[in-house]
C-alpha cells in the first residue's frame, strides 16, 4: 500500500465504529484515514494481533488508540476502576506522554459528565501515564483514587508497578496490549518479557513501528497469535545507477515523499561551522539536531548559548546579550551570540532531570519563534513535533535503524520537510549503504556558504572555521566549567564512535583526531587509553593552567576559590573525608540518572560475582586441607622409615645399612615430589573445584 497519497484510504466511517467514535473523530477534527489506518484498524477490531510497519508521521497512533477505545466501549459489563483493559508500552517519556495526551483527547469527548449515575450505561473510561523520573508512589495513589482501564508507561515503570503489585493492578480481563516502536523495546526485552508473562493470553497484540527487525522474534512469539503484517511504503521513481542511462523505475522507499534528505562531505572541525551557515541561511525555521551523546549535546548547548539569557528551565533566549566587561575594562569572551542571535537554543538528553526534560519538551513542541532543539536519540522516535523544518544529523546514529526515525521528525502527514546529515570523507559509502536500506540521499547544494562570506552587510559576522575553533578555545578559558564539559564531549564521540554498528563504515582508526580536538575545542589532549598509541596530527595544546581557570558562575566560582584554598591546608584526614564525600556524591548521581532496568541488572551481576567469590573461597579451602592432609601423611611416613632404620640389626654390617638407608631416602624424595606436584596441579584451577562441588 502507498502512503503517497494520505485522503486516498478514505472516511471513518468506511471502517464500521460506532457513532459515538465518529462523533469524536469529527469533533477531534480528523476526516480522512491514512492508508495504515485504513489498513490497521478494521483488523484490530475483528480481533486480529497485528504488526504494522509504517513510515514515520503516517498515522501509527491513532491506527491503535481507536480500535482500543472501541473495542472498551463494546463490553457490555462496565469496568472497574482497577481493571486494565489496554496496555501500551513505549521506549521513552516523551513517546509515552504524547500518546497519554491524544488519549486524554478522545476521552475527554468520550466520558460521560455523571460516571457515577447508576442509569448512565456508557463507560467512564480512565487513564494513566506511568514512567520513570516520578514518584512509584504517586502513582500508585493515582491509580487508587482515579483508576486506570487505558495504561501508558515505559517498560522499567510497568515491570515495577505489574509483577510486584498484582494486588493492586488487576491485568485479568486485559483485551489490548501495544508495543509501540517495537524495534527499540528490544532494549528493554528483559523487562517487557517479565510483563508478556503477568498478561493473559486472550487478548489483542500490535506492534507497531518504522522499522521492523528479525531480532523481533522472540517478542512476535511470545506475545502474538498468527499475526497479521501491515507494510505501508512510499512509491519513488529511481534513475538507473548507470550515469548514460535516463530510465526511470519504480521502487519503495521508508521515508515519507515530502521529505528531502541530503548529505554533505565535511570534516569534523567544519560541523559547528556548517551549522552556523544553516542558522544564518534559515534564521526562521524549527530545526532539530541529533548528536551521538548527552555529553556533546551539553557542551554544544553551552557553547551556542554562551552569553545569551536563561530562562531557568534549559532554553537560551533569543534576545541579544549585553557586552560585558572584565578587569581593567577588557571584553568578555561572547561566544557564538551573534551568529545566534533572534534564535531559541533548547537542549534535550536522556540523564537530563525528568522535570527539566519535560518542561523542555513541551516548550519546544509548543514553539512558534525560530529555535533549534538539540537532542540525542532520545528524540528521534514516534514524537510529533509540530511545524518541524529541517533535521541535521550532526553526527551520524550508532543504530542505521535510527536515521530514517531521526528524519521522521519532519515531514509528517503529507507536510513537506529537509534533512541533512554531516559525513567526513572516510564515511561517504554510508550515503550508498542508505541507499541499500531504501533511503535516497542527495549531495547538499553549498553555493550559499560563497554568498554568505562574501557578504558585504557589516553587522553580519564572518563565518569560517578558523574563527570557530579560536572562538571554542576562548570560552574553555574563560570558563571552567565550559572547559571541563569538552573534555567529557571529546572522549565520550571517541567511545561512541567505537561501538558504531555499521564499523565498516565508521572505523575508528580512520579518524583524524587532530582535527576532531579542534572541533571541541579542548586546550589539551587528554589521556584516554583510545588515544594511546594514536600519533595526533594538526593539535596544538594550549599552555594555560587549567586548574586556574574561572568558573562563569559567580557561586560555582566562589566555591572554586574556597576549594583551593581549603586544599592548600588540608589534612590527610579532611582530604580522605572529601574522597568519601565525593564518591557517595557520585555514587548518589549514578542511582538518580541510572535507570530502573539498568540497576535491576546491576544488582544481578553483583549478585553473581558475590556468589562466584564464595565458590572460590570453598574451593580454596578445600585444597588447603587436601595440602595439610599430604603434608601429614608425609611427616608419618618420614617417621616410620627413622623407626625402621633404627630397628636394623647392627650385626648386618656397613653394607646392608646403606643399601637401606638409600632407599628410605629415595622414597622419602619420591612422596616430595608427588605432593609438590599435587599442589602445583590444584593452584588456581577452579574450574575443578567448581566440579568437585
Amino acid at each position: 500500500m502507498s502512503d503517497n497519497d494520505v485522503a486516498s484510504a478514505g472516511t471513518w466511517d468506511t471502517i464500521k465504529v460506532s457513532p459515538q467514535m465518529l462523533d469524536t473523530l469529527a469533533l477531534v477534527g480528523f476526516s480522512q484515514m491514512t492508508p495504515v489506518q485504513a489498513a490497521t484498524i478494521p483488523l484490530f477490531l475483528a480481533y486480529k494481533d497485528v504488526i504494522v510497519e509504517a513510515v514515520t508521521g503516517s498515522g501509527k497512533t491513532l491506527a491503535f488508540i481507536i480500535p482500543i477505545i472501541e473495542i472498551l466501549l463494546r463490553r457490555e459489563d462496565k469496568w472497574e476502576k482497577n481493571e486494565i483493559g489496554a496496555l501500551i508500552i513505549t521506549p521513552t517519556r516523551e513517546l509515552a506522554k504524547q500518546i497519554y495526551d491524544v488519549v486524554s483527547t478522545f476521552l475527554k469527548f468520550l466520558n460521560p459528565e455523571d460516571p457515577d449515575s447508576p442509569s448512565n450505561k456508557t463507560h467512564h473510561l480512565a487513564h494513566q501515564l506511568f514512567i520513570g523520573g516520578t514518584s512509584v508512589n504517586q502513582d500508585i495513589a493515582s491509580f487508587k483514587s482515579h483508576g486506570g482501564n487505558i495504561i501508558i508507561g515505559t517498560p522499567g515503570r510497568l515491570e515495577d508497578l505489574l509483577t510486584t503489585r498484582t494486588l493492586i493492578f488487576n491485568t485479568k480481563n486485559l483485551a489490548v496490549l501495544v508495543l509501540d516502536e517495537a524495534d527499540r523495546l528490544l532494549e528493554f526485552e528483559s523487562s517487557v518479557t517479565a510483563i508478556l508473562n503477568r498478561l493473559p493470553k486472550q487478548r489483542r497484540t500490535g506492534l507497531f513501528s518504522a522499522t521492523m527487525t528479525e531480532a523481533l522474534d522472540g517478542i512476535v512469539k511470545a506475545g502474538l497469535r498468527n499475526p497479521v503484517k501491515v507494510v505501508v511504503k512510499v512509491d519513488a521513481l529511481a534513475q538507473d545507477p548507470n550515469p548514460s542511462s535516463k530510465k526511470m523505475e519504480r521502487t519503495n522507499q521508508v521515508t515519507p515523499a515530502s521529505l528531502s534528505i541530503m548529505y554533505t562531505i565535511i570534516e569534523p572541525n567544519e560541523k559547528l561551522c556548517e551549522l552556523l551557515f544553516h542558522l544564518r541561511k534559515y534564521p526562521q525555521a524549527k530545526t532539530i539536531v541529533y548528536f551521538a551523546t548527552c555529553a556533546i549535546v551539553d557542551y554544544m548547548y553551552t557553547v551556542l548559548s554562551f552569553g545569551k539569557g536563561e530562562d531557568g528551565a534549559g532554553v537560551a533566549t533569543a534576545g541579544k546579550s549585553k557586552k560585558k566587561k572584565g578587569k581593567g575594562g577588557v571584553k568578555q569572551a561572547t561566544g557564538f551570540v551573534q551568529y545566534t542571535e533572534g534564535i531559541l537554543i533548547f537542549s534535550l538528553h536522556g540523564k537530563m532531570n525528568p522535570k527539566r526534560r519535560e518542561a523542555v519538551y513541551e516548550k519546544f513542541t509548543k514553539c512558534t519563534e525560530p529555535c533549534i532543539l538539540l537532542t540525542t536519540d532520545v528524540s528521534s522516535r514516534g514524537l510529533d513535533i509540530p511545524d518541524v523544518d529541517w533535521v541535521i544529523q550532526f553526527d551520524p546514529p550508532q543504530d542505521p535503524k535510527s536515521f530514517s526515525h531521526r528524519c521522521g521528525r519532519t515531514a509528517r502527514a503529507g507536510r513537506v520537510g529537509s534533512a541533512v546529515v554531516y559525513l567526513s570523507e572516510k564515511e561517504d559509502t554510508y550515503v550508498e549503504f542508505l541507499r541499500i536500506r531504501k533511503i535516497p540521499l542527495s549531495p547538499l547544494d553549498r553555493s550559499i556558504h560563497d554568498e554568505i562570506s562574501a557578504t558585504s552587510e557589516t553587522d553580519l559576522p564572518i563565518i569560517n572555521t578558523a574563527e570557530v575553533n579560536k572562538i571554542l578555545r576562548s570560552l574553555a578559558k574563560s570558563d571552567k566549567d565550559t572547559h571541563d564539559k569538552s573534555i567529557k564531549a571529546f572522549t565520550s564521540w571517541i567511545r561512541s564512535y567505537q561501538e558504531h554498528q555499521a564499523s565498516s563504515i565508521f572505523r575508528i582508526k580512520g579518524v583524524d583526531f587532530g582535527a576532531l580536538a579542534n572541533s571541541f575545542g579542548i586546550l589539551r589532549m587528554p589521556k584516554v587509553p583510545e588515544l594511546k598509541n594514536v600519533k595526533i596530527v594538526g593539535f596544538i595544546e594550549d599552555r594555560v593552567n587549567t586548574s586556574e581557570i574561572p568558573f562563569k558562575n559567580a557561586q560555582r566560582e566562589k566555591q572554586r576559590i574556597e576549594n583551593q584554598a581549603k586544599a592548600a591546608t588540608a589534612t590527610a584526614a579532611e582530604e580522605e573525608a572529601q574522597r568519601q564525600a565525593a564518591a557517595l556524591k557520585r555514587k548518589k548521581h549514578k542511582i538518580e540518572t541510572v535507570s530502573w532496568s539498568q540497576q535491576k541488572a546491576a544488582k544481578e551481576k553483583r549478585e553473581e560475582r558475590r556468589v562466584k567469590k564464595i565458590r572460590k573461597k570453598e574451593a580454596i579451602g578445600r585444597v588447603n586441607a587436601l595440602r595439610n592432609e599430604n603434608s601429614t601423611l608425609a611427616t608419618a611416613t618420614a617417621t616410620a622409615g627413622l623407626k625402621r632404620k633404627g630397628s636394623i640389626d647392627e650385626s648386618s654390617g656397613a653394607a646392608s645399612t646403606a643399601v637401606d638407608d638409600k632407599a628410605d631416602w629415595l622414597e622419602m624424595q619420591r612422596e616430595a615430589r608427588e605432593m609438590k606436584k599435587a599442589k602445583k596441579g590444584g593452584k588456581g584451577r577452579s574450574d575443578l573445584f567448581e566440579e568437585d562441588e
